[in-house]
């Protein structure tokens, strides 16, 4: 289980698992390990949508301010990540 987000010249994975754990790989450079929700804490590039339970938890919900058709949703619970949604858009041209 491995998720993938691609920003501007950034990629970061996240691997599943009971231990997961997020690294991100730049394009150039040397490779580091990254907060791969942090954006959810800077009111620049996300928005506050209120609470919602997931699987019994009550946690607060944010989504990333995006100019694509991705849309991307944090759910957490204080510092603990409930669920991540990823929203691709559907692909229109006949290809799949």
């Amino acid at each position: 289980n491995i998720t993938i987000l691609i920003r501007g010249n950034k990629s970061y994975n996240l691997n599943g698992g009971d231990h997961a754990i997020c690294r991100q790989v730049a394009f150039f450079g040397q490779q580091r390990f990254a907060d791969f929700f942090a954006w959810a804490a800077n009111p620049l590039i996300s928005e506050y949508k209120g609470k919602r339970v997931v699987a019994g938890r009550v946690c607060s919900l944010w989504y990333l301010l995006s100019t694509t058709q991705t849309r991307i949703s944090l759910c957490a619970e204080g510092n603990a990540p409930v669920e991540l949604n990823v929203t691709l858009p559907k692909n229109n041209s006949g290809g799949g």
